[in-house]
């Protein structure tokens, strides 16, 4: 796809918006890919290959990271999820 700079801006907005900008940004991905690619198969894989790198991203790399640099105290966390 062309200008790979903005899609990258608008891809790194699904870390501080969690559910709704991924859904968002995927159906973007992919109505454009439809659009600007010939076949199908290539039209699909920018909105793949998103869901793919979002998935492994938000499931694995930031837990992993973020669980070795944050201590924070299970009732405390407790504690502010039920109030």
């Amino acid at each position: 796809m062309s200008n790979p700079l903005p899609w990258g801006a608008l891809a790194c907005v699904p870390t501080y918006i969690p559910y709704v900008w991924p859904a968002v940004m995927t159906a973007i991905l992919a109505a454009v890919g439809l659009i600007t690619f010939p076949t199908i198969l290539q039209g699909l894989a920018p909105m793949g290959a998103f869901l793919v790198l979002t998935s492994v991203g938000g499931h694995f790399l930031m837990p992993m990271i973020v669980g070795r640099q944050v201590s924070l105290n299970p009732f405390g966390v407790f504690l502010s999820m039920a109030v």
